[in-house]
């Protein structure tokens, strides 16, 4: 009986320290994301055309046009408003080998992973969307353009970065996410879905002056 007792304690430590594990490991993760600074702004435009350049041989499931958006005038404006984030990763991690998508000669930093622009700013078109969490302009944190290096696939940066937001939203008091993305991007739908994120719609939005796209939208209650 009492070794009974003794291997169910030494199981209930092991859980808990695997879940302790996991929870400084991803507090690890977020610690990797930080506010874009001004030298960053040239890698994240090198990263924007390393992804226009994937596209060309692979599905452009964002629906990206590189003479359109996003482009270095995307990361500049970000960059002045506050809103651009990068995810920065040591190089040591990253170039060790495990992961087959790194490519060393990238024109790419090898330090910066990834971006994303966080702001409280909706297109026009989400005034006409039936929301499942009503919220006013300022209490709704939007994610805007995450991108990931195609080097760096399967590595979880994009889940990093909605976790990252999430955080973010809740420490500026907003009580909602929302989200949009291109009605063919599935790999999108399916990360904000396994979040916890619901679809609100579609809605067509004019995503700049020459370009209209049928996007799904997306929110969260924080």
């Amino acid at each position: 009986m009492e070794n009974k007792i003794r291997t169910e304690r030494n199981l209930e430590k092991s859980i808990r320290k695997e879940n302790l594990t996991a929870i400084l490991c991803e507090k690890e993760a977020l610690l990797m994301i930080r506010k874009a600074t001004e030298k960053d702004v040239d890698t994240v435009a090198k990263l924007y055309e390393e992804l226009h350049a994937y596209h060309d041989s692979h599905p452009n499931y964002c629906n990206w046009d590189r003479r359109i958006y996003p482009v270095r005038q995307t990361a500049e404006k970000a960059f002045r408003g506050g809103w651009l984030y990068v995810y920065e990763n040591d190089a040591a991690d990253y170039s060790d080998g495990q992961n087959e998508n790194i490519n060393e000669n990238s024109e790419v930093s090898p330090q910066i992973l990834g971006a994303v622009i966080l702001n409280h700013i909706q297109p026009q078109e989400y005034a006409g969307m039936a929301w499942n969490i009503e919220a006013e302009a300022e209490d709704v944190f939007v994610i805007h353009t995450l991108c990931v290096s195609p080097r760096a696939r399967k590595m979880g940066i994009g889940k990093q970065f909605v976790a990252f937001a999430e955080q973010l939203g809740k420490e500026l008091g907003c009580k909602a996410m929302r989200f949009d993305t291109s009605e063919f991007n599935k790999p999108a739908y399916t990360l904000y879905t396994s979040q916890g994120y619901a679809v609100v719609g579609k809605t067509l939005v004019q995503t700049s002056e020459r370009m209209m796209e049928i996007l799904y939208c997306f929110d969260k209650k924080l």
